[in-house]
């Protein structure tokens, strides 16, 4: 099973790097807790130069930089258990790619977008991303079976 993702994703990837042009290359990972999207994100980012974003790490580490933007209201809603508003998520991605030291302009994004109201916001937050980059794809993973 991880060897024909591995195959597939790879095939995917040589048709992107191909055809690309400086412009950002964008893979989401979407799949559920434990499906594999950390090991396949590992393989990708190790073999082809991406960078891996994921969006909970990122809400995370903004909750805990001292004077954040958005701290205090990130961790009000995980002390809430509610979802922390989309546009706040997709500035945190947003500006994790635009400060990106990745030559390449490749990125894959962990975790998101998780509905049609995320993937919205994306479109409203982050049109640089949104209009300029070259391929948009998104790779659901359902259960990787390693060995």
């Amino acid at each position: 099973m991880l060897r024909t993702l591995v195959a597939d994703v790879r095939r995917c990837i040589r048709t992107m790097s191909a055809v690309t042009m400086q412009k950002p290359e964008v893979v989401f990972i979407l799949g559920g807790p434990g499906a594999g999207k950390g090991t396949l994100c590992r393989y990708i980012v190790e073999h082809y130069g991406y960078v891996h974003l994921s969006a909970g790490d990122l809400l995370r580490e903004e909750r805990a930089k001292p004077c954040s933007e958005y701290g205090e209201l990130i961790e009000t809603h995980i002390r809430n258990g509610t979802i922390v508003p989309v546009e706040i998520t997709c500035s945190l991605i947003d500006r994790a790619m635009q400060t990106s030291k990745n030559p390449h302009h490749r990125f894959l994004i962990d975790g998101f977008p998780r509905n049609q109201d995320n993937l919205d916001g994306w479109n409203k937050v982050s049109p640089y991303f949104t209009y300029n980059a070259h391929n948009f794809f998104i790779l659901v993973v359902t259960n990787i079976e390693e060995g």
